[in-house]
């Protein structure tokens, strides 16, 4: 085992909340496959979501934070992505761990999600940007405050960037 290996968090539950994802990323881990606009609405699903959450949390007890809710896809591809995210916060304690490569196309949608919470310890780890380009990253600074982009956790992932947390899938 490396030391990576021991930094790696092993999630309990992925939930893909959309078939496919948009971002079509290099440094994707899972190739995912294109994104299909077949998912369903929140308000159509919340009973049943609900219920899942409900027994992953009594299988995989206090573990279940590290779950979320994306895997081959982008959350941002769902339209009622924070909507799931709040239940989850709700049911399971914790935001989920969230990891988006869209931020750049979805300001506003980003900026509320960073303020749909109370204080930093409900979202340890930040809503974490996978940034595929020097202007995905220019475009952030551009528009967000200091405080809007304090709870993001940047990964530059482009070619030319001076570290890549990950070279993987497509690469």
């Amino acid at each position: 085992q490396s030391f990576r290996c021991t930094q790696i968090t092993h999630i309990p539950f992925a939930i893909e909340l959309t078939e496919g994802c948009s971002g079509a990323c290099r440094f994707c881990g899972l190739s995912a496959p294109p994104l299909t606009k077949n998912f369903h609405r929140f308000e159509q699903n919340a009973p049943l979501f609900k219920t899942i959450l409900d027994e992953m949390l009594s299988s995989a007890g206090l573990s279940a934070v590290s779950g979320c809710l994306y895997w081959a896809t982008d959350p941002f591809d769902h339209p009622d992505y924070e909507s799931y995210a709040q239940l989850f916060r709700d049911v399971i304690g914790l935001w989920p761990i969230t990891t988006t490569a869209l931020s750049e196309g979805q300001l506003e949608r980003l900026k509320s999600f960073t303020k749909a919470r109370a204080d930093g310890r409900d979202r340890p780890w930040g809503l974490r940007c996978s940034l595929r380009s020097k202007s995905a990253f220019h475009t952030l600074f551009k528009h967000l405050t200091h405080a809007e982009r304090a709870p993001l956790v940047l990964i530059p992932q482009y070619h030319d960037a001076l570290s890549s947390q990950a070279v993987a899938g497509r690469s």
